[in-house]
């Protein structure tokens, strides 16, 4: 699943970093994931790192699958920020890497962006107001579910 810069944003809200690093941490993180992805991995002699923090489980003792969901993993990302700061993302931090993101975080954050998550294969509006077939479809299943469970 890939999230948006702003479904990162509230993402972390939700998993507790303070409103102070929101903007930051999103870009760093967007990063870290590949754009958002949320089933990003690293995995070679040096490290395992999963998620969108890319959490390394080699340092931290956490499974790929509990690391694949972001909303764990970017509350496990904030206790290891905690600990060490953005030490743990020393490239991406300190080499200037999440930077190119830095700019569309803090334009996603001044918005006040309400996204959370992007459901698979359902793209987002255009900036035309056309929601497309997959958008329609997904509303009348979500409908449809949310029917079912209140049995109406």
């Amino acid at each position: 699943m890939k999230l948006s810069i702003g479904g990162i944003q509230n993402l972390l809200r939700q998993a507790g970093w303070p409103e102070d690093l929101i903007v930051t941490a999103a870009a760093v993180f967007y990063f870290e994931s590949a754009g958002g992805n949320t089933e990003a991995h690293k995995v070679d002699s040096v490290e395992r790192s999963y998620g969108l923090a890319q959490v390394n489980t080699n340092a931290w003792p956490y499974s790929p699958d509990q690391l694949y969901d972001p909303l764990f993993n970017l509350q496990v990302a904030y206790q290891i920020y905690l600990k060490q700061g953005w030490r743990a993302w020393y490239n991406t931090y300190y080499g200037g890497r999440y930077r190119q993101y830095l700019g569309a975080s803090q334009a996603a954050y001044d918005q006040g962006s309400t996204a959370t998550y992007e459901l698979p294969g359902v793209l987002p509006p255009s900036s035309s107001g056309d929601i497309g077939i997959a958008t329609v479809v997904a509303i009348v299943a979500g409908v449809l579910f949310v029917s079912l469970i209140l049995d109406l």
